[in-house]
């Protein structure tokens, strides 16, 4: 089965969706496998349209994994 469906929330896509078209002024930014990306390359292609975020594993309960969003502070400027 397939769906599109179209989600403001990165951390529920995340956790919900085996590809993310991360859309950025109507272009499509970048394409996300969050169960098999690197971390630090999704942090960046985030980042493109959220800004500063940070990504974590981790496990819940019932011992599935799930990712966490952080929203960075901005870096102050100077």
């Amino acid at each position: 089965r397939a769906a599109l469906v179209t989600l403001h929330d990165p951390a529920l896509a995340l956790n919900c969706c085996d590809r993310l078209v991360v859309l950025a002024q109507g272009r499509a930014q970048a394409v996300l496998a969050p169960a098999a990306d690197p971390l630090e390359e999704m942090e960046r292609q985030l980042a493109a349209v959220y800004g500063a975020v940070s990504l974590c594993r981790c496990r819940g309960r019932t011992g599935r994994s799930q990712l966490v969003l952080l929203k960075e502070p901005d870096e102050p400027a100077g």
